[in-house]
């Protein structure tokens, strides 16, 4: 990410919480600040910009975007203002503008108690429905239900969630200080059972608003939703893929998204696509990296060249001429890594890439729903068609085995 944004003449500054203590190479300064103290952590970046001229700020992941927005703002640096960044971090607030100007999204209900969170569901959706933080992480704090034991499990697990103090450790939940600061913090949704994509968008005044890339994801039927794979081409027709990258774009514009990197997720209720979510900076795991390989651009080079008025040389997006799959193997419960064993060579595996492991034998891992995180590793897959690249996705995840006590 650092070297993709570097390579193109730009010097990077990057802020990140005060305990971060990993070495970071190439990089001009990096500013060590209190995420949960915006006064904090704007004294932090003026102390900064006053020996060193700053010229825009961008959000790395889904728990900056209101942040980054308030210190542009600030600053009087480029950049989407607070509202938007409000709007697309609180999920309600994006239900009802969409709905308020009939965008496609699913019927949602703000609760605050478990017993009247099963008998809406119940009344509205037949029981079966999904609760979800307000301004989560995107999966992070998303369950799905169809009984009402399992309605009131899911609603004291996010209420517990909620509940813990923002200082907690960044190692039992990182995302803490990003979540549960609305007035509102869990809402009902309707269950939309059909397959899931997200819409991979570039906005700029001289481009106008394309879809970079648009990506089937592993269909998951919950309770919990975490990334196991996202893969282009998605199995949509030409009308369908026009259908859901219109419905993206309106979603985001209806924001007061003008210009940048937007990740959009929508899913389907029959054959009606409806947005989910808006996350309005890049996707995340190896989004970026899957889609420089379709298109030949670099989503986090783009953002930071359009964000500091740079020139810059845009490849226009055509038909991919082959299949990429970005995956991860995810944790089924949390607790300390134990053992890892592999039944294959995952080297010899056709199409892989690139593969990243993200933590080692002692380390506390985090599942769902607690984790914006929850994977074992990354890797990306290439081949010549759709069934390739899923066939050695599927040999992956069956050949490694996971222990955690």
């Amino acid at each position: 990410m650092i070297d993709s944004i570097t390579r193109t003449g730009i010097r990077v500054v990057l802020v990140v919480p005060e305990d971060f203590d990993s070495v970071i190479d190439g990089v001009e300064h990096v500013i060590r600040a209190q995420f949960t103290d915006y006064a904090s952590l704007y004294e932090s970046i003026c102390n900064l910009s006053n020996s060193l001229k700053i010229d825009a700020f961008i959000p790395l992941n889904e728990g900056t975007v209101i942040q980054t927005a308030r210190i542009n703002a600030d600053l009087g640096l480029k950049g989407y203002s607070v509202g938007t960044a409000v709007s697309s971090r609180n999920k309600f607030s994006s239900f009802l503008l969409w709905n308020t100007l009939r965008i496609s999204c699913p019927e949602s209900y703000l609760v605050y108690d478990a017993d009247s969170a099963w008998s809406l569901a119940k009344s509205k959706f037949g029981g079966r429905g999904v609760l979800k933080l307000v301004d989560s992480m995107n999966s992070q704090g998303v369950i799905s239900f169809a009984t009402e034991n399992d309605c009131i499990a899911a609603f004291t697990k996010l209420n517990e969630m909620v509940s813990r103090s923002v200082d907690v450790s960044r190692l039992e939940d990182r995302n803490r200080f990003a979540y549960g600061l609305s007035n509102a913090t869990i809402m009902l949704q309707e269950y939309c059972a059909g397959k899931e994509v997200s819409v991979e968008l570039f906005l700029s005044p001289q481009h106008g608003d394309l879809a970079l890339a648009v990506l089937e994801k592993i269909p998951s039927s919950g309770p919990y939703f975490a990334e196991t794979a996202s893969y282009s081409p998605a199995s949509l027709t030409s009308l369908e893929t026009e259908r859901v990258v219109n419905l993206a774009i309106q979603g985001v514009r209806a924001m007061g998204f003008t210009q940048g990197v937007a990740h959009v997720e929508i899913r389907y209720d029959g054959d009606t696509p409806k947005i989910l979510e808006a996350g309005l900076r890049p996707g995340g795991g190896y989004t970026a990296q899957l889609v420089e390989r379709l298109t030949g651009n670099n989503l986090y080079a783009l953002l930071a060249q359009l964000s500091c008025n740079v020139d810059f040389d845009f490849i226009p997006v055509k038909d991919a001429a082959q299949s990429i799959l970005f995956g991860g193997v995810v944790y089924q419960k949390s607790g300390n890594l134990i053992s890892v064993k592999r039944d294959v060579d995952i080297d010899s595996i056709p199409g892989l890439e690139k593969l990243i492991v993200l933590n080692s034998v002692g380390d506390p891992v985090r599942a769902m729903p607690e984790s914006a995180q929850p994977h074992y590793c990354y890797y990306l897959i290439s081949g010549t068609d759709r069934d390739q690249i899923l066939e050695s996705h599927y040999t992956i995840t069956k050949s490694i085995h996971i222990e955690i006590e």
